[in-house]
Formats: structure tokens, C-alpha cells, sequence
């Protein structure tokens, strides 16, 4: 089996990489990266790095070969998540390269995202209308129709939630706590914490994603979550119990307000999913 993942050296892309060699050590996996050359992948045997950038109108090499499978995680400047290149620049070489794709494979998973919900609350379904308020949000929604409703095209669209673990951006709330702790701070500043969310290991994810990933019988749009909602807080406090149970550091909540570009109480619904993995028909 011959696979690509791009978005390899990213954060959730690693985790999918491995997870893939570790359920299908006889597949080749094309690890899709920007710098082939410098790519590592710690001991993995079955991974052969080729060039993908978003940024490339021909993707001549990155398409230089047919695929069994296709998990397109690639996304550029995620964390600057309300920022128009997502909607004036990052759209359209999204679907430049969605088309390619589309020669290349009958398979393609696709990373979206549960910013499409936009403002919605509680437990979230896929049947829901997206309603978007962000940038980044929008314009994964607008992929997401251009491929099903322009495209007519048969496709795994995954509305990844919230995840956490290992190699994830700096930017994000537990690499700020690791290292709030590791500077040995008295306080970690965070918002009043009583916000209701979705948090997924990465491995966890990565696994999910795989599993979809090689069934050939089910397409369509799929919440990638844990479906157990929990307030940022205790999500906090569980994190500390469990990695850092001699930490002193004190939990300063309510130092930053609630972010207005996201609800206060969401979370998703994985039924379809659980049951999509489920399934028998998947590629040999």
C-alpha cells in the first residue's frame, strides 16, 4: 500500500505517520514535508520523505506517483486562526491541491476542523450547519463545500477538535503550562477556566485517523473527538494530577477573559465515526 501523508513534520502529522507504520509496517509511507531533506522520523523504517508545499502550483513531485491512500493534514499558519490569508491566500492553494489530488487517489482523508461549528453549543453533530466566525474556520468550510458540492467528490472530511500531547505548538495551553512549571512560576495565568470542551490525545487522534482512513466504504464528514466534555479547569488539574503531582504551582483563573470567537460549552459527537471504524471493507 502506498500512502501520503502530508503536513508530516507537523504536530498531529508525526503522530499519524507513526501510527500508520505501526498498523501497516508493510505500507510505504510518503511522508509529505517541505524540507524532505532534514526529515526524521526517529526509527521508522517503512517512511520515504517527498516534497509537498501547499504553496506549489504543479506539485509535480509530490504527485510523481498513484496513492492507495491520501491524509491531507496540511495547513499553514493555524494558530493565527482569524487571519484573512486564510480565506485570500491558503484557500486556493488548498483547492489547487485538492484537485491534483483527486487525479492521484481514490481515497483522501482531509483534516478539517471544529472552528466550521463557529459559536454553536453543546454536544455537536455533523448535521449540524457549519456556522463559522473565524477565519481559519470559514475557510475550511469553504474547501469542505467546494469538494463536496463543486467537486462532487467522495472524501473523509475530519473535524478534528481539541488535541494535546506531544510536539504540539508552543502557542497552545500546555506547552505554556510545561513551561510555566519548568520556570518554576508561583502562578499560571489562564482564563476563568469554567468553559466546556472537547480534548483528544494526539495518539489517540492519530489512531482514529488511520483507521478511517483505509476504509474504502464510508465518506463524508466525521468528528474526530473524545465525546467527554470537560471544563478547562479540571482538564488542568487532571493534566497536573497525572504529569506533574509534585508541582506548587497555583492556577491563577480569571486572569484572561473568555475568548469571544469561541462558545462557552462545546463538544463533539463521535458516534459516526466509532461506527465508521468499525466497519470491514478497508484497503489490503
Amino acid at each position: 500500500m502506498n500512502v501520503l501523508i502530508t503536513g508530516a513534520t507537523g504536530f498531529i502529522g508525526r503522530h499519524v505517520v507513526s501510527a500508520f507504520s505501526s498498523s501497516f509496517p508493510q505500507s510505504v509511507i510518503y511522508a509529505g514535508c517541505r524540507r524532505p531533506a532534514g526529515f526524521d522520523m526517529q526509527g521508522v523504517k517503512n517512511v520515504v520523505p517527498v516534497h509537498h508545499d501547499i504553496w506549489d502550483e504543479g506539485h509535480d513531485i509530490t504527485f510523481a506517483k498513484p496513492y492507495d491512500v491520501i491524509i491531507h493534514l496540511s495547513w499553514p499558519l493555524i494558530h493565527k486562526y482569524n487571519d484573512v490569508i486564510h480565506l485570500d491566500e491558503v484557500l486556493s492553494a488548498q483547492k489547487r491541491f485538492v484537485d491534483q489530488a483527486l487525479d492521484s487517489s481514490k481515497n483522501i482523508t482531509i483534516a478539517g476542523t471544529c472552528f466550521e461549528y463557529g459559536l454553536q453549543e453543546g454536544k455537536l453533530t455533523e448535521d449540524l450547519k457549519p456556522r463559522p466566525v473565524t477565519a481559519y474556520g470559514s475557510a475550511k468550510d469553504e474547501l469542505r463545500k467546494y469538494i463536496f458540492n463543486e467537486l462532487k467528490a467522495q472524501v473523509k472530511w475530519l473535524r478534528i477538535f481539541y488535541v494535546y500531547g506531544e510536539g504540539q505548538s508552543e502557542f497552545s495551553i500546555i506547552p505554556q503550562l510545561e513551561k510555566a512549571i519548568a520556570e518554576k512560576n508561583q502562578y499560571f495565568n489562564m482564563s476563568p477556566g469554567q468553559q466546556v470542551r472537547d480534548y483528544i490525545r494526539v495518539e489517540d487522534l492519530a489512531k482514529m485517523i488511520v483507521e478511517l482512513a483505509v476504509k474504502t466504504n464510508v465518506n463524508g464528514v466525521f468528528n474526530c473527538c473524545s465525546n467527554n466534555p470537560v471544563t478547562l479547569e479540571n482538564f488542568i488539574k487532571n493534566y497536573l494530577y497525572k504529569n506533574h503531582p509534585q508541582s506548587e504551582i497555583m492556577l491563577n483563573l480569571g486572569f484572561f477573559s473568555y475568548n469571544t470567537l469561541e462558545p462557552l460549552e462545546f463538544w463533539g459527537d463521535n458516534s459516526k465515526l466509532i461506527k465508521a471504524i468499525s466497519s470491514t471493507h478497508e484497503i489490503e
